[in-house]
């Protein structure tokens, strides 16, 4: 039944982001990068941050779902080591075509290098990753033009 342990997986998760973060964490969610609901990003970093590196985590869900929310249960053990978790989400397949995803991702690290600065970050120290469809988009989106 992999349908079924997905929807475990789903649950525990959104379980887990529902969890209070500590007052150590500064959150800046639902951050635009574009008009699509789903256009949106998290951004998790330590009180009083300047000038600290940038994870960008994407969430996985095999392009059909998930959401950045997936990625939260991991932003006070992230922000604990003294870098920043920025989790964006992305148009899913079912809703916009591919590449959405991707040129969504693109638009997301934009944003993070227009914008991470005004939050503490320090946007030419990122490194990206993801699980699963959200490890493609990053790899995608390191290796793409632009």
């Amino acid at each position: 039944m992999p349908f079924a342990a997905a929807d475990d997986y789903e649950r525990r998760v959104l379980g887990w982001a529902g969890e209070p973060l500590p007052d150590d964490v500064v959150v800046h969610e639902a951050q635009p990068f574009g008009a699509h609901a789903a256009q949106r990003l998290d951004v998790y970093l330590p009180r009083g941050a300047r000038d600290v590196p940038v994870l960008v985590f994407c969430h996985g869900g095999g392009w059909t779902n998930g959401y950045r929310e997936y990625v939260r249960f991991m932003a006070a053990h992230v922000v604990r080591l003294g870098v920043a978790l920025v989790a964006p989400s992305y148009r899913l397949a079912h809703e916009a075509r591919l590449p959405a995803a991707l040129d969504d991702c693109a638009a997301a690290l934009e944003l993070i290098e227009r914008q991470g600065m005004a939050w503490g970050l320090a946007p030419g120290r990122m490194l990206l990753s993801g699980h699963s469809a959200g490890g493609h988009l990053t790899a995608m989106a390191m290796t793409g033009p632009g």
